[in-house]
């Protein structure tokens, strides 16, 4: 994911669409990614499991309007 992040930001950066403004965005991105992964990798709980993979479920869905 980190990896990822790098190359849309430089692609970004390369296409003059605003390095800042790109930037910003996928951390924001990312940080609810992990915001939401790290807690389902720590607590093997079912009700943990289940939040994270709806928080993730939604924001997957959101981006993608």
């Amino acid at each position: 994911m980190l990896a990822s992040s790098v190359v849309n930001v430089i692609y970004a950066a390369a296409l003059n669409d605003g390095f800042v403004t790109a930037a910003l965005g996928f951390l924001i991105y990312q940080g609810v990614r992990y915001a939401c992964i790290i807690p389902m990798m720590i607590w093997p709980n079912v009700a943990v499991q289940r939040a994270g993979l709806a928080v993730l479920l939604a924001h997957t869905v959101l981006m993608m309007v």
